[in-house]
């Protein structure tokens, strides 16, 4: 946190009342004998702009630098105005992930005081509006102590406003200095690093390549679409493999389609976080088009935020002896059950059964709470009393699944250890599942 300013003494203070005294001698002179009227005119000016319900720093600066009030306080605040707009602006800082943040910070008058407003990008929730007091902290003319909140939980916030550097923070041990930048692309004013050049772009194309190596794919970023989307070549002659109702090749498929659905809602979540996609898609087309101009009737796939858009392996009814996506469902979901339930198996519905072999295959490809997995189930369509089941039978250590979720986060993200506890619990784990998480991965 930041250290507890010292009141005692106030360069700021002296430096300004030095500018007033230099102000006020010369005023005279610029504005000659004559100028009683628009002395008496600038002073109702002050006492309006004051006294308004809102006006923009920058808005008052404009009106009043050319005063011509000979009046010291007025003087002095005229120089306030001017100092705060020269702490205006958009800031930035890149962490050691190579993840860039940036802010910006206006300021406004509101009967007789001054506010800030701070802009953070990159932030999981937002910072109120905080009153501005003059700070003594070297290196910053302004402070503001306003609310906030992160992923919901309210925050206590402290702002240090300087002309080169802005510092944030909040919680125990976030803190953070964002620079005006020196020309550099990674640091200039205001600058992110586009989306498909950053680190979360490069991990997700290596866990593509680590995951898919068999497979030809790519991965685009739409920017004006605000949408990610990965294209899968598929094999020779799948389409035609898949209508020969190979019961081995069905639940292989099958396997493949619930296994994209994990990784589509991974890569959303992901994305989502960095501000940077509200839409991830997964495609498997016939053939490889480097303009990526698909239609409907090239995909064999089409995954969309988690649901499946299109299977070619739905609309086989053409073909009487091909199961339904639902038959095969089932049957895969009843092998597997009664591998793992034994003489069990037929204490239970259908419908247990295959929540929990559904359970199975979220939890192969990635990491879920307790609450988040019985979420997740009953997203797919699964009662609330059968998610339950699953979540309970399915075998999970929910502590290392806090694990699992921390490291992938970690992966694409920047946190502080708070930072991950609050994050953890949002996805539904218990304190104590998140502070183990959390001892285990830093």
């Amino acid at each position: 946190m930041i250290k507890s300013i010292d009141l005692t003494t106030n360069s700021v203070h002296i430096k300004r009342a030095l500018v007033t005294a230099a102000l006020v001698l010369c005023l005279p002179i610029m504005t000659g004998c004559g100028s009683s009227d628009k002395t008496v005119k600038d002073n109702n000016l002050i006492s309006e702009i004051k006294a308004s319900e809102h006006t923009s720093v920058d808005d008052a600066y404009e009106q009043l630098k050319d005063s011509a009030s000979t009046d010291s306080e007025q003087a002095e605040f005229i120089q306030q105005l001017k100092d705060l707009k020269e702490c205006s602006g958009k800031f930035a800082n890149k962490t050691e992930r190579g993840n860039v943040y940036s802010a910006e910070v206006t300021f406004y008058l509101s009967r007789g005081k001054i506010y800030s407003t701070v802009v953070y990008s990159g932030y999981m929730g937002e910072i109120g509006d905080g009153e501005v007091s003059d700070s003594t902290e070297k290196g910053y003319l302004f402070e503001s102590e306003p609310k906030g909140n992160l992923y919901g939980n309210e925050q206590d916030f402290h702002l240090l406003f300087g002309k080169d550097k802005l510092r944030i923070a909040w919680g125990e041990s976030c803190d953070y200095t964002l620079d005006r930048g020196d020309g550099t692309p990674e640091s200039v004013e205001n600058y992110e690093v586009p989306f498909d050049e950053s680190d979360t772009f490069k991990k997700i194309e290596t866990l593509l390549d680590e995951n898919f190596a068999d497979y030809e794919h790519e991965l685009i970023y739409n920017k004006s679409k605000s949408e990610l989307n990965v294209y899968f070549q598929a094999p020779d002659n799948l389409r035609e493999a898949l209508n020969t109702n190979n019961s081995k090749l069905n639940d292989s498929w099958q396997k493949l389609v619930d296994s994209m659905k994990s990784f589509s809602e991974l890569l959303l979540s992901v994305t989502k976080i960095g501000g940077k996609a509200e839409n991830v898609n997964i495609y498997w087309v016939d053939s490889w088009n480097n303009s990526q101009s698909y239609d409907e009737s090239d995909y064999i796939l089409w995954i969309h935020n988690g649901t499946v858009k299109y299977n070619y392996a739905d609309h086989l009814s053409e073909y009487p002896t091909s199961p339904s996506s639902n038959e095969k469902k089932s049957v895969y979901s009843d092998q597997h059950s009664e591998s793992s339930l034994g003489s069990d198996s037929g204490a239970i519905t259908s419908g247990e059964k295959n929540a929990l072999e559904k359970a199975h295959q979220y939890l192969n490809y990635s990491a879920f709470s307790y609450s988040g997995l019985i979420e997740q189930l009953e997203f797919e369509g699964y009662s609330h009393s059968e998610a339950v089941y699953a979540a309970d039978h399915c075998g999970a250590d929910w502590n290392e699944q806090a694990v699992k979720k921390a490291k992938q986060y970690l992966e694409y993200l920047s946190f502080s250890r708070s930072g991950l506890v609050e994050q953890l619990e949002f996805e539904g784990f218990t304190h104590s599942q998140a502070e183990y998480a959390v001892r285990e991965v830093y």
